[in-house]
């Protein structure tokens, strides 16, 4: 059930978070503890909460529309993975008018305050000259520090920068040498540091695998990912445990 007082809180941090910058992250636990963080002008709340109203997590009704208010917020008091998420809404569209000039802005805005994944959004964006000026040499200067970025941010315990990095090392991007072993070390680090990143991606891998021991390492995974929130690992879990036991597939 939700917390009777969510929605008013969630209405004042929307209307007057002023995000004190330059200070530690805020650990917040569920949606009225970021609610109240982000409030008191704690960006790190605020991007928690987008991500929670942006999934539908947590009680809270999806509303995309109010998250990127939330992410805005976040991206202005220095936490730049609301930049990255502003520019993913902003370059397709989604919720929102489709503006590759402003993806490219929030995606820079990120990449200037260290986030790896932004740095690489924009590499991209200048590979094809979307919202800025095609230059194929600046979008590799971009790809080399956001995949540097992004080692470091995954070094000091951010999931996300170890799952993202995780798939460019996967698929080879930017110049990235494929490397199947160091692409599960990422994964797996990824999963222990936050079991909603990376633990999906093990369970996949472990799923394609015919061997039984494979789909008991998958249903782990999906298990361990599931119960730190993740709805999707739910919903996979549900349906490999489903097809394992000859059951149609749950809806």
């Amino acid at each position: 059930m939700r917390p009777a007082l969510l929605p008013a809180l969630l209405t004042v941090a929307l209307a007057t978070a002023s995000p004190a910058r330059g200070e530690p992250p805020a650990r917040c636990k569920g949606a009225p503890d970021c609610a109240s963080q982000c409030e008191k002008g704690k960006p790190r709340g605020c991007f928690v909460l987008a991500e929670m109203m942006a999934d539908g997590t947590e009680g809270l009704d999806a509303n995309q529309r109010r998250a990127n208010s939330l992410y805005e917020t976040a991206c202005e008091g220095g936490v730049f993975e609301g930049c990255d998420r502003l520019g993913d809404q902003f370059y397709q569209g989604l919720h929102v008018e489709k503006d590759p000039v402003r993806a490219a802005a929030f995606y820079r805005k990120g990449c200037d305050g260290g986030h790896g994944k932004g740095c690489c959004e924009l590499a991209f964006l200048f590979k094809k000259g979307s919202g800025v000026k095609a230059d194929p040499a600046e979008a590799a200067r971009l790809h080399r520090k956001g995949h540097q970025l992004a080692e470091k941010e995954c070094d000091s315990g951010a999931a996300g920068a170890c799952e993202f990095l995780a798939n460019e090392v996967d698929l080879g991007v930017g110049g990235l040498r494929r490397d199947a072993a160091r692409t599960r070390r990422l994964f797996e680090r990824a999963c222990q540091l936050d079991p909603r990143h990376g633990c999906v991606a093990l369970g996949m891998r472990a799923q394609m695998g015919s061997a039984k021991d494979g789909t008991d390492e998958a249903l782990a995974h999906y298990k361990r990912s599931c119960d730190g929130g993740y709805e999707y690992a739910c919903e996979l879990g549900r349906k490999l445990k489903a097809k394992t036991l000859g059951l149609p597939a749950p809806e």
